[in-house]
């Protein structure tokens, strides 16, 4: 996806580099039908992991850079958002006109060590929310981000039955 996300990086503008689909293990419902001591049918739903189709879209946003929505495409319907907070640091960093040696996930050196701490102190539900793309659907739970020491990864559970993308204007 890398030569997809460097082109919609060369646009200068946020915009889905592409759209992907792949079969993957999921923790999804499933139906079992059973046959009762009397004959009788009935059915029962467990959790269990089988092998579905998954779409990824691909993502350039300007303040996220690569990211990536994945919706699972059987029941429950989950959906991951990811988004890596290092390369918004990097981006806001370079915005605030501070110099930094990069790594693939973090910072070797910058001119200003307090000025991007504060940048990355500013990262947040925030921060995810503001983002350029977002996506209609119903949610039961709240949006959690969890900052790890190589992304920060947000996750939402789906409840409807499907799932509207549409690009913010702003």
């Amino acid at each position: 996806m890398r030569p997809y996300l460097a082109r919609q990086a060369g646009t200068g503008r946020s915009g889905v580099a592409a759209i992907g689909v792949a079969q993957e293990f999921q923790n999804v419902f499933a139906t079992v039908k059973r046959t009762g001591n009397n004959g009788v049918p009935w059915c029962s739903f467990s959790k269990s992991d089988r092998r579905v189709s998954c779409f990824y879209f691909y993502l350039w946003d300007n303040d996220f850079g690569p990211g990536f929505i994945k919706v699972c495409t059987y029941f429950p319907y989950p959906v991951k958002v990811w988004l890596n907070g290092h390369e918004w640091a990097k981006r806001q960093a370079a915005r605030a006109g501070i110099g930094f040696t990069e790594l693939s996930h973090g910072f070797a050196t910058a001119t200003d060590p307090a000025g991007l701490q504060a940048i990355c102190d500013r990262l947040g539900p925030g921060s995810v929310l503001n983002c350029r793309f977002s996506f209609a659907v119903s949610y039961r739970d709240r949006l959690t981000c969890g900052r790890a020491s190589c992304l920060t990864s947000c996750h939402r559970r789906v409840v409807s039955y499907s799932c509207h993308f549409f690009r913010k204007h702003g």
